[in-house]
């Protein structure tokens, strides 16, 4: 599973690149909740911008560069990083126009939790205007705690691979594993089956016995290429700690193909879904309303627009 680690000084290049994972997982889970909401009530103009938004927070995740915590000796989210990266929403604020806002919130409160953004008029303002709400701005911060968890089930252990997996088979190993490699059957393929049929036999990545039942998770690698994860059940899944059940191979698989594994956790049992972080971490903001014009829908898509366009003139330069 990924791991949350703690940040500061001493942070090991491990532990940094476990945490950006973390984060870039965190955030491509915000921007597919984002996606599926229903807009009822968002003027078409709205609409476009929060789209935008949408995009170029994908855009950020997956250039991989998420402030870093180089001064405390605690995890602690910061707005702006020593080195100058920018959190996801202190990014997407400055690409729609509120850089002076940004440079605010950094100079007050830094190291401040996403609840504080509601008391900012400023801020809710823009969210207003960018069609976002204040729970989505919420929800886009990670956390800054021990696991949660559904983290064990719903983070499976395959940094840097894919967010989720494409596809997963069924099956059972036919000989024993060598080199941390297992021969399985395929017995039951889970989404798209990319050419492979029930039947075939797999090379999987895991250790297991001839006979055992095997989950396979099939991912796209970093470098574009296939990953096969395999996960042995001769019983139940364990997370072990706080989890509320061990989980059936069933309901394994029934959780990491869910649309929201989180969500498909919960619907087995409400425990799933208690959060012993906080869950408010992220961006600090809360800085006095300065008494300039509210931001507005069209001011916010002029900004995206201006941002994509200085982007293209860096490329072709």
């Amino acid at each position: 599973m990924v791991a949350i680690v703690s940040g500061g000084p001493d942070f090991s290049c491990a532990a940094h690149a476990a945490e950006m994972e973390r984060i870039r997982r965190h955030l491509w889970t915000a921007e597919q909740r984002a996606r599926s909401r229903p807009l009822r009530g968002l003027d078409p103009l709205r609409r476009r911008v929060r789209s935008l938004l949408l995009d170029e927070l994908a855009r950020y995740r997956r250039r991989g560069r998420y402030p870093r915590n180089h001064d405390l000796h605690e995890q602690a989210p910061f707005f702006i990083d020593r080195s100058g990266t920018r959190c996801a929403v202190a990014h997407l604020l400055e690409l729609g126009g509120e850089g002076a806002l940004v440079r605010q919130v950094a100079a007050a409160k830094n190291n401040g939790l996403v609840r504080e953004l509601a008391r900012d008029s400023r801020l809710v303002a823009w969210l207003e205007a960018a069609g976002l709400t204040l729970e989505e701005a919420s929800e886009i911060q990670p956390s800054y705690c021990s696991l949660r968890p559904w983290d064990c089930v719903c983070y499976p252990p395959y940094p840097p691979y894919g967010e989720r997996p494409d596809t997963v088979y069924e099956g059972f190993a036919t000989a024993n594993s060598e080199n941390n490699t297992t021969p399985v059957r395929v017995e039951v393929v889970h989404g798209d089956p990319d050419g492979v049929s029930v039947g075939d036999v797999l090379d999987v990545s895991g250790d297991a016995a001839t006979g055992d039942p095997m989950v396979v998770i099939r991912l796209q690698a970093a470098d574009g290429g296939v990953v096969l994860h395999g996960i042995r059940f001769t019983g139940a899944f364990s997370c072990g700690g706080d989890a509320p059940q061990d989980l059936s191979q069933s309901q394994y698989v029934g959780a990491i193909t869910a649309p929201d594994c989180h969500a498909y956790l919960t619907m087995l049992d409400p425990d799933w879904g208690k959060n012993p972080c906080s869950d408010e971490g992220g961006c600090g903001c809360a800085v006095p309303g300065g008494g300039e014009t509210d931001p507005t829908s069209f001011g916010i898509l002029v900004a995206l627009m201006a941002a994509a366009a200085a982007r293209r003139r860096r490329r072709a330069g």
